[in-house]
């Protein structure tokens, strides 16, 4: 009577067979994760940049609608950085409303004189603002030029973005 004998584990080859294919497996897997990650540092800076823009945009363009008109003295168009002061009705009275570039490259808001903050995320620059006056006669349209530069640990994004509005106390 022959007996069979069973061995118990793996041989060498087989040994050698599953960790390659492990092995594949992991490169596999780190590669999509940096993949991922990499992605995902350039949304966030693509986010950044497009929350700066739409409220900067936003901010200006409403105050500019509402303006009863355009502070010239104050008011610097055609160059960057420009800057612009519009006057506000505010309840019984007005407010001046300014906008410019500061130190560090953010859009700064100051309402009748006093800082009110800074519409660009702390990540996002100002790299170009330039406002211009057209009118015809009747209404003053002003368009805005503004160019953001967004930051996120190695990854810059930058971006145009363009604007215009009609001063509201022009056409009446």
């Amino acid at each position: 009577m022959v007996r069979t004998v069973y061995q118990k584990g793996f041989t060498l080859i087989e040994t050698l067979i599953y960790v390659s294919i492990l092995v594949v497996v992991a490169v596999f897997v780190v590669n999509a994760l940096l993949s991922l990650a990499d992605v995902s540092r350039h949304l966030a800076a693509s986010q950044s940049l497009n929350r700066s823009a739409s409220l900067s945009l936003e901010r200006m363009m409403r105050d500019i609608r509402e303006a009863k008109n355009i502070n010239l003295a104050e008011s610097t168009f055609n160059t960057s950085p420009g800057t612009l002061e519009v006057v506000v009705p505010d309840g019984a009275g007005e407010k001046t409303v300014h906008f410019s570039v500061s130190n560090g490259g953010a859009l700064a808001v100051s309402e009748d004189g006093a800082f009110v903050g800074n519409t660009t995320r702390g990540s996002t620059e100002v790299t170009n603002l330039i406002f211009r006056q057209a009118s015809n006669g009747t209404s003053t349209v002003i368009k805005i030029e503004m160019s953001l530069e967004s930051v996120f640990k190695d990854v810059t994004k930058s971006a145009s973005f363009y604007g215009s509005a009609v001063v509201r106390g022009s056409y009446y």
